[in-house]
């Protein structure tokens, strides 16, 4: 994942209104179209041409207020996290909204055409916030848009099962991708690495997947890593779909003694005699320099 300017860490389950917004001057309501559907603050809609998103925004205040709008786009960071980009987006929205006092107004947000070619299946997400300029509080509602009702499009992938150590601690990492264009909902799994622990089994449960992200999971070790090659086992299962993926990793000494954070000892191979024998004569050479001074120094003393 390409390194993000700005990130927007919103929780899995949107709230409609963020915490302060009882302390904002304007209100939004969706005006949901055919074909477009609320629930809590997701809208989910069907691609067509021409289809738009309408919003209507009100000022409860005395005051003129400016209403910004941003949208970006769903990831993960490497902890699992929801988190969204602002660099890339298939909503386009105005960027500000004035409103006078006690106004309200309408706008609407086209989706890029370009995002839904001919190749593309599935459903894609972004998310939506309208910002109170001055006090920086905000709405935000998740758009899920897809171009058919075609479930069949959950695809996990396996990238790859590595050991680590982090923190002093052994662990196996499992890498799993979402390659598709859908969110992966309610999503089991199953792990174990065979050969360590006596196969001892890990559930892990995700209640989403971004599309096209990965998540990292740990499968803690009890003991030392040894040499030697282990099997890594794991089943993923949606309500509609299940994926069994198996992967290997080799180990040789001097990874096993990184990993379980040996210290390297000093070369003591058919090398070692010849560094020896170098900082020995060396040491030589110096103490005879030194006597060599100290004896012309005693002769030129005794000869004044």
């Amino acid at each position: 994942m390409k390194k993000i300017i700005s990130i927007l860490i919103l929780i899995a389950s949107f709230a409609v209104a963020h915490v302060y917004a009882n302390e904002m001057d304007f209100t939004v309501k969706p005006i949901l179209d055919s074909g477009q559907t609320l629930s809590e603050s997701t809208i989910s809609s069907k691609y067509e041409t021409g289809k738009v998103l309408t919003f209507e925004l009100k000022n409860e205040s005395d005051e003129p207020i400016n209403i910004l709008i941003k949208t970006s786009y769903p990831g993960l960071d490497t902890h699992g996290n929801q988190t969204f980009s602002s660099s890339e987006s298939f909503l386009k929205a105005p960027k500000t909204v004035a409103l006078a006092a006690k106004q309200s107004k309408k706008i609407t947000i086209t989706f890029d055409a370009d995002t839904f070619k001919s190749d593309f299946d599935g459903e894609i997400s972004n998310a939506i916030l309208f910002i109170q300029d001055d006090i920086g509080y905000y709405f935000e509602y998740m758009i899920n848009v897809r171009k058919n009702d075609n479930k069949a499009t959950e695809k996990l992938q396996l990238v790859k099962s590595e050991p680590t150590n982090i923190d002093g601690k052994r662990a196996v990492r499992i890498t799993l991708k979402n390659a598709s264009n859908a969110w992966l909902k309610d999503v089991k799994i199953t792990s174990k690495t065979l050969g360590m622990d006596g196969g001892k089994t890990e559930n892990h449960d995700f209640s989403k997947i971004a599309p096209n992200s990965k998540i990292e999971i740990l499968l803690p070790l009890g003991k030392s890593f040894q040499v030697g090659r282990y099997l890594t086992d794991i089943t993923a299962k949606t309500a509609d779909k299940s994926w069994h993926f198996k992967a290997n990793f080799v180990l040789t000494q001097t990874q096993v003694d990184k990993l379980n954070g040996l210290k390297k000892l000093p070369d003591t191979g058919r090398n070692a005699w010849f560094l020896r024998a170098i900082s020995g004569l060396v040491t030589l050479l110096a103490l005879g320099i030194g006597v060599q001074l100290w004896l012309i120094n005693r002769k030129s003393s005794c000869n004044k």
